[in-house]
Parts: structure tokens; sequence; C-alpha cells
């Protein structure tokens, strides 16, 4: 079983209040059922099934002849295992061109500089700075990765990176050539954390 054919199951309602939880600012309320379905399957599996309710799991669960007792955790546990047995990697469809998790892996050899600094970054980071950077990724990201590498108070690794309230800091103390070539009012959810590795 595919996470598609769980989120099918569910009433074109559901599946809205699930992309609402989501925090999805795509879609539409307009749109069909079936377009939904497909945006929901741009987030990853494990993030979708946590978010459904326990009366949405417990659907789930019955269908496939599955235990429905327990806690939201036992019965997230049970629908893992079902998606898993089933063939699901726990990633959504792979239509081409389509971010379908919250991390985005640095790979393409556009991107290439980023790697040596961050392995992954978040969806919402990766549309503010493609957005303050013309849809590229390169320009102000780098800025800020740079500025961050060059003024980190520690020494970085993958396993110690910078913290949110030690890049709030070194933003803070940043003189004004450097903050020139930032954006303003970088939020929280846009902050991408280089280990220096």
């Amino acid at each position: 079983m595919l996470l598609k054919d769980i989120i099918e199951t569910f009433t074109k309602t559901e599946i809205q209040s699930i992309l609402k939880k989501l925090n999805d600012t795509d879609y539409r309320s307009s749109w069909k059922k079936g377009k939904l379905v497909d945006q929901v399957l741009e987030y990853d599996t494990e993030e979708v099934i946590k978010i459904l309710t326990s009366n949405q799991l417990k659907a789930v669960l019955r269908k496939y002849e599955e235990s429905t007792s327990g806690n939201k955790k036992s019965l997230i546990e049970r629908v893992r295992n079902i998606l898993t047995q089933q063939g699901d990697n726990k990633k959504s469809g792979t239509k081409k061109g389509k971010i379908r998790k919250y991390t985005i892996e640095f790979s393409s050899s556009a991107l290439s500089p980023f790697s040596y600094w961050v392995n992954t970054i978040s969806k919402d980071a990766y549309h503010f700075w493609k957005k303050v950077s013309d849809n590229e990724l390169n320009g102000s990201l780098d800025v800020f990765l740079r500025t961050l590498l060059t003024n980190s108070p520690r020494q970085l690794s993958v396993s110690k990176p910078l913290t949110t309230s030690e890049v709030k800091n070194i933003l803070k103390k940043l003189d004004k050539d450097t903050r020139s070539q930032l954006p303003k009012n970088i939020p929280d959810k846009a902050f991408v954390f280089p280990t220096g590795d």
C-alpha cells in the first residue's frame, strides 16, 4: 500500500484539513480531490502519517484488518508497518521536478558549493532563499552561509552545528557592508545551519 491509497480513502474536506496541518500554502479549496491528493504527496510520508487523526489512522487499520487499539503512537506505528510491508519507502511519489520532502538535499552541480557546509535545507528555507535570490539559491544564501562560517563563535561539525540563538547573535553583530548583502528580517524558519564540514 502506498500513501496515495491511504489519502484517497479520505473525503475532500479531510484532505484539505491534512494540507492545512502541513502548513501548505499552495493548495486551493476549489481543487478537485485528485489534485489535493497529489498535493499531499508532495510531502514526506512520515510527516503525513504523524498529522493524521486517531480516527483516520483507525480507518486505515480497519481497512487492512489490523488492530485499532492503543494510543495514537501505536496506531501510527501500525500504519507505518503496513506501508513498509507494502513497499512504500517513506517517501511519496517521484514526479519529476517536484520537491517531495521538507528536507531538500543539495545534490545538483549548481548547488555543490553549499554541500561543503550543509547537507540539507528545510522546505521553508529553500523557498525563502529562492525567492530573495531571483529563483537561484546562490547569491544571498551563499553570503549568509559564508557570514555564519567566518563569524562562528566555535568550531562547527555535523554533530554540533550552529544554534538559532547563535545565528541571531552573529546577524546582530554584522557590519553594514555585510548586512546590506543579506535580506532584511530573515525569519528563523529560513535559517540554514552550516556544519563547516
